[in-house]
């Protein structure tokens, strides 16, 4: 059996971020349920309305918190700032607690999945092992909403890693 319904909804009135949900409930027989649908009556559709990438919310204070590879207990959550850079990068001041600027990139060309990324790049020198860089281990997500991004990132030099982040996660401290 098949069933199309429309519904008319005013996107308009709609908040960005909140939660909606649509209760379909069937007006068959409890035979026909049983028999059709294993005695499911209704269908809960959620949703949430969409909210773009907007850079400039993303300026400003982060609290971070991170898992090494290398240790067995979280480090110590601390704070970063986000600086808007040019195009689609920011500068992200004291990640990794270091004191050092770091590019990172907020990419929202697919709405349905927005995708954060630090890319490769030097770091600091390091007076043994000379050039030190950063680059993510894959994209990391960004959700628009409670401003959270999540993500993982490691720090190495030819000789091998000085660390990696495998849970990086960034919280808008003042949103």
């Amino acid at each position: 059996d098949t069933a199309i319904l429309q519904l008319a909804i005013n996107y308009n009135q709609l908040e960005e971020c909140e939660q909606y949900s649509i209760k379909i409930k069937f007006v068959e027989s409890y035979e026909y349920l049983r028999f059709a649908y294993d005695c499911v009556d209704s269908v809960v559709v959620n949703f949430v309305k969409f909210k773009p990438l907007v850079k400039s919310e993303f300026v400003g204070t982060w609290s971070i918190s991170e898992q090494s590879a290398f240790e067995d207990e979280p480090y110590a959550d601390y704070l970063v700032e986000i600086i808007d850079g040019t195009g689609n990068t920011m500068i992200i001041d004291n990640l990794w607690n270091s004191g050092i600027p770091v590019t990172i990139v907020l990419d929202d060309s697919d709405p349905n999945s927005f995708v954060f990324s630090i890319p490769d790049q030097n770091y600091f020198v390091h007076g043994t092992y000379g050039q030190v860089k950063i680059v993510d281990l894959g994209p990391g997500t960004i959700n628009v909403c409670d401003y959270i991004i999540s993500t993982s990132y490691k720090i190495y030099v030819p000789a091998g890693e000085f660390d990696i982040l495998e849970s990086s996660v960034w919280t808008k401290v003042v949103k």
